[in-house]
């Protein structure tokens, strides 16, 4: 469980027992959404990926994620790739990988 505190307001952010990997990097782009304040709009719009393809990932409708679209939504959080996988999310045994 990770805690973030946002405008005096503490969101317990928890993963579930078992995900997919594109649950898990929805999972971790929320979580840095939130760690820096920003909306889902201002992703979209900083980081070029579609609107409607960052839907798909942020209701699991996609089986995949390209690592195109990984590499614009870290570079968009001025972060490298090892950076965003780089949490806890990515760290436990029970994302699936298929």
């Amino acid at each position: 469980m990770v805690l973030y505190k946002t405008l005096k307001l503490y969101v317990f952010y928890s993963y579930p027992i078992r995900m997919t990997l594109t649950k898990s990097i929805s999972s971790r782009i929320n979580e840095l959404l939130i760690r820096n304040d920003k909306s889902k709009y201002w992703l979209i719009n900083k980081s070029n990926v579609s609107q409607t393809a960052m839907a798909k990932i942020f209701r699991g409708d996609t089986k995949d994620v390209s690592l195109s679209t990984v590499v614009k939504i870290a570079t968009a959080f001025d972060m490298t790739l090892s950076e965003f996988f780089n949490s806890k999310v990515f760290w436990t045994s029970k994302v699936d990988y298929e």
